[in-house]
């Protein structure tokens, strides 16, 4: 089974994805513990009820369980192409649109609020999901994961 180039170089970005992922669960987690204390201070402070204490922690606690999912999914579908699974190549399309459609709708925003920085951040991003689709799209690349599939052949009957 020989992996194309392309496939590989996608599987390494969906793994620098979870490793991205994981940081930032664990800040989130660790972040939304500090502004609630932060909150909880501030509330014991003034005498008032500690209503909003936790929330800053409820918050950091939500965010990092999304990156965290975020994290296994990038994995599953990392995994998937670097084993040359037809249904991660599938799963990435799929997962690409998807971000193709929301990185479409934020290049909007970018562009009704006019900050040249996400504007820019938006385009490469939307660049490169459309790149990866087109990719994994391409004829010979999908016959890679056909074959990848396909059973070995028995040795010939002598």
């Amino acid at each position: 089974m020989i992996r194309p180039t392309g496939v590989t170089l996608i599987a390494v970005l969906f793994f620098l994805g979870v490793a991205f992922c994981v940081v930032a669960g664990i800040v989130f987690f660790i972040g939304g513990a500090f502004v609630g204390s932060i909150i909880g201070a501030a509330v014991q402070q003034r005498g008032a009820g500690a209503a909003g204490a936790g929330f800053g922690a409820l918050v950091g606690a939500v965010v990092g369980v999304f990156c965290l999912i975020g994290a296994v999914i990038d994995f599953i579908c990392g995994f998937g192409l670097w084993k040359m699974k037809e249904w991660a190549r599938i799963l990435t399309i799929v997962l690409c649109g998807i971000g193709a459609a929301f990185g479409a709708l934020g290049l909007m925003a970018g562009m009704l609020h006019f900050n040249i920085f996400l504007v820019f951040w938006r385009l490469v991003w939307l660049g490169v999901e459309v790149l990866i689709i087109w990719y994994l799209l391409q004829p010979d690349v999908r016959l890679a994961f056909q074959q990848a599939q396909a059973p070995p052949q028995a040795y010939a009957a002598r």
